[in-house]
C-alpha cells in the first residue's frame, strides 16, 4: 500500500522540522565536490535535450 500525504494537514512545527531535516541533507550531498560535478553533468545535459526538443517543436 501506497503512503498518501496531505500537504494541508501538516503542522507548522512538522513542516519546519521537515524542511530543515531536508536542507541538512542537501547541504551535506553538495558538500562532495563529485556530487556538484554530477549535478553540474545531469544539467548541461538536460538543457541540451531541452533545446533539442524545442528545436524540433519549431517545424511542426
Amino acid at each position: 500500500m501506497r503512503a498518501q500525504l496531505c500537504a494541508e494537514k501538516i503542522t507548522p512545527y512538522d513542516r519546519d522540522n521537515l524542511a530543515c531535516s531536508f536542507l541538512k541533507s542537501i547541504r551535506r550531498f553538495y558538500s562532495d565536490p563529485a556530487n556538484v560535478e554530477r549535478f553540474e553533468k545531469w544539467k548541461r545535459e538536460k538543457e541540451k535535450r531541452e533545446q533539442l526538443e524545442r528545436s524540433q517543436n519549431i517545424g511542426r
